[in-house]
């Protein structure tokens, strides 16, 4: 979208870490700066009707997202597989230099975060970045890019999800622990992250 400004979000340090049990800890996000994902129809109007939000924090082992979705917690669910790589190999339809991507999340309302600790002065091309999916039924897939942009086969980080309902909403509670991440010494405290909402349809998929 031309026009659209990058928003700059403070992460706000937190007091604890959220706890997994299925809720949203209203009071220890209530201090962390929300910000809406942008959302448009594929011809460059941005949509307000509804959006996704999303919150950022830290403490000094985790990062931690709590991400929003605007729609009711969808009536059907497809298990979990605790493999940190989705619904299984059969549906490893596609591979990246041995790294496979799970596409049955792209089918399902689901976060996605592209993520790269540096700064904004930095060389982002040549930095390590990560992305990570999370559906709404707790099913993750992760991988890590190197520098040179090749995937990393053994980045297995320990990710916890807590999936929670809310008020017509469903949502998640991310924490990432900062030991699995290749920070760099000048990395600032600058950084740079994607976040998107997947929406999928019938005849293709939108995203937040």
């Amino acid at each position: 979208l031309n026009g659209i400004e990058k928003p700059i979000v403070n992460a706000v340090k937190l007091k604890k870490r959220p706890r997994k049990d299925k809720k949203r800890d209203d009071a220890l996000w209530s201090a962390a700066e929300e910000f809406s994902l942008s959302y448009d129809n594929k011809m460059a109007v941005l949509l307000e009707e509804k959006t996704a939000k999303a919150r950022v924090g830290y403490d000094d082992k985790n990062l931690y997202m709590l991400l929003e979705s605007p729609n009711p917690y969808p009536g059907t669910s497809s298990g979990k597989d605790d493999s940190g790589l989705g619904g299984g190999m059969g549906h490893q339809l596609e591979g990246l230099d041995g790294v496979y991507r799970d596409l049955s999340i792209e089918t399902k309302e689901s976060f996605w975060v592209l993520l790269q600790p540096g700064s904004k002065h930095g060389d982002s091309p040549h930095r390590d970045r990560y992305f990570i999916t999370v559906d709404y039924t707790g099913n993750m897939t992760y991988i890590k890019y190197d520098s040179h942009g090749k995937p990393d086969k053994g980045w297995k980080p320990k990710i916890k999800a807590d999936i929670f309902k809310s008020a017509g909403r469903w949502g998640v509670e991310l924490s990432v622990p900062m030991k699995g991440l290749s920070i760099p010494f000048n990395a600032g405290t600058n950084w740079r992250m994607n976040v998107f909402y997947n929406i999928p349809l019938e005849d293709g998929t939108i995203v937040e």
